[in-house]
């Protein structure tokens, strides 16, 4: 702990403390050092307990950089960390170009699967649904509801 996203002033990455000496270094790149000789903090299992107050803590400090600052500070002190992507940031990124993960299915980009295989090939066959495109027919095979059901589920909002 803590071992989730944290919004920055343009995005959100994912910070991964997987023990005690990390989480130091993370309240250190963060530029609170007091933190991580907190009592409250002093184990994982006490970030645990303490999970709420903890993520405040750390969050107010994230909020007044960018992703791209954050990512570089926290991989310089050695915390394990990483941007969560956007579509267009996760296309212009050069890993993904490198290798070849940027996939378009009938004009709707999409991420390949990172896995290469040496002597197999990926068949994508379809693009994923539109969203909502099977609502009826799940609704009907796996609750039983008919349509006057869906619909009026629909009408109030319930389902899209």
């Amino acid at each position: 702990m803590p071992y989730q996203t944290f919004a920055t002033l343009d995005g959100y990455i994912i910070v991964a403390v997987g023990n005690d000496n990390q989480f130091r270094k993370l309240c250190a790149a963060i530029g609170k050092p007091n933190l991580g000789e907190d009592p409250l903090y002093l184990s994982n299992a006490l970030r645990v307990a303490h999970r709420e107050s903890l993520v405040r803590e750390i969050q107010a400090s994230m909020s007044d950089q960018s992703m791209d600052q954050w990512l570089a500070i926290l991989e310089l002190a050695g915390v394990p960390c990483g941007p969560i992507n956007t579509i267009d940031r996760l296309f212009s990124d050069p890993q993904t170009r490198e290798r070849g993960t940027q996939l378009d299915m009938d004009g709707m980009p999409l991420v390949a699967n990172p896995i290469k295989y040496s002597r197999s090939e990926i068949n994508y066959g379809l693009k994923p649904p539109v969203l909502g495109v099977d609502t009826d027919s799940v609704l009907a095979s796996a609750l039983g509801l008919d349509q006057a059901t869906i619909e009026r589920l629909r009408a109030q909002g319930i389902v899209g």
